[in-house]
């Protein structure tokens, strides 16, 4: 018999599995942990301004939802169905100040977030070593995501029509075969740019003809500052697109209510995937982004005073860069995209000494040791006064004794 004294006997730290090991960091919220504090100014996080979270339209909204009956009592603190609840489901179907009709034929699940929406399709369409197509500049959040399910990554440059197209044909005519397309079709993060019309044609054809699944994220088609977004890519090519929505750029993030739009072939295996992870998204924050979509007069109103508000202050940031960071003037969104003289990684310490932060470009490389000039700058969150100070500070912290350089 094997004794052993517990109080000096080594511990043995169980493993983890190895799945955990692909998980990683999002750089932009490790940056918020060191930028967040007294009297830093924040360009770095996508962060809508309190202004453009109609707060009294959700407490009306949130009070009508918990008295909303159930069978079992209050529907909105009762668990709910896996697909999520019918009221807003139909009024996602019919469409909203926010977002037209969903495509005809593809099928509703309402989601935690539309984080989890990519969480989803990654789970059930993606295994480690496939590889997924995404756009180079990337969103941090999908590239976490698959990187999480073990994708291998394929950049594809975008320019001032988005992804270039033309450069995946080439790819896939020489052989490659990706499980995914993924891309932001609007405004896209970080690069501002938006999908043209021809390109959304062009990309469909490709997945009709080579197989693969387009994964549309839209979260910021409601934020476009001129005419409305062209038809999303679902409508030319709906057995092969999956899109997600969101309330969290129309209404509110902390609500965490995004949906997917899906080819019905891929329907009952979404939801019994999301079964599996958290039974359902909560009814209560459900219903009330189902009432505020349903209110057209309000969401309508609403939104115009967000894109105006937002437009007004990407026009004074994108005046106050434009100087010393080589930029196009946004037309949407949240974000600006620029180009600075000097590597905007190494630049950060000096930015954050003087008061002002921002996400270098690195962060949403796909291609290593691209992208080292660029920068990403919200313009959503500061009130003008502090956004032109931000714009300042930065300035200090990119231009020399002598004066600013333009690349």
């Amino acid at each position: 018999m094997i004794t052993t004294d517990s109080s000096t006997a080594p511990s043995r730290r169980p493993r983890l599995a190895a799945g955990a090991r692909r998980y990683r960091s999002s750089e932009i919220r490790d940056l918020l942990a060191v930028i967040e504090q007294p009297g830093v100014l924040s360009l770095a996080g996508g962060l809508p301004a309190a202004a453009a979270i109609p707060t009294a339209r959700i407490q009306v909204a949130a009070q009508r939802a918990l008295a909303a009956p159930g069978r079992y009592g209050s529907l909105a603190l009762q668990y709910g169905p896996t697909v999520g609840v019918e009221a807003l489901r139909a009024r996602l179907a019919a469409g909203s100040a926010a977002y037209p009709a969903s495509t005809p034929g593809t099928a509703l699940v309402v989601t935690t977030g539309s984080q989890q929406g990519l969480d989803l399709i990654a789970r059930v369409l993606v295994d480690p070593g496939d590889p997924v197509v995404v756009e180079d500049p990337v969103y941090l959040g999908a590239r976490q995501v698959f990187h999480a399910h073990g994708a291998r990554l394929i950049g594809v440059p975008t320019d001032s029509e988005g992804m270039d197209t033309e450069r995946l044909a080439d790819l896939l005519a020489g052989g490659l075969r990706p499980r995914l397309v993924y891309c932001v079709p609007n405004f896209s993060n970080p690069s501002g740019s938006s999908l043209s019309p021809p390109r959304r044609r062009r990309l469909a054809a490709l997945a009709e003809h080579y197989g693969f699944v387009i994964v549309e994220d839209d979260p910021y088609r409601p934020l476009g500052f001129g005419p409305a977004p062209p038809d999303p890519i679902s409508t030319h090519a709906p057995d092969h697109t999956v899109f997600l929505g969101s309330a969290s750029k129309c209404i509110a993030p902390g609500l965490r209510v995004g949906w997917i739009a899906s080819p019905p072939w891929l329907f009952d295996t979404l939801v019994t995937a999301k079964q599996s992870i958290d039974l359902h998204t909560p009814p209560l924050t459900q219903l009330i982004v189902a009432e505020i979509l349903a209110d057209d007069a309000f969401l309508g109103s609403h939104l115009e005073h967000v894109r105006t508000d937002n437009a007004a202050r990407a026009s004074d940031l994108h005046g106050a860069v434009a100087d010393f960071i080589r930029c196009d003037a946004p037309t949407g969104g949240m974000f600006l995209w620029g180009r600075a003289a000097t590597e905007t990684q190494a630049m950060l310490p000096r930015a954050v000494a003087r008061g002002v932060a921002y996400v270098p470009g690195a962060a949403f490389a796909v291609t290593a040791g691209t992208h080292a000039h660029h920068l990403r700058l919200s313009f959503a969150t500061l009130d003008g006064p502090d956004l032109l100070a931000a714009a300042d500070r930065l300035r200090g912290a990119v231009c020399g004794p002598t004066g600013c350089e333009r690349e």
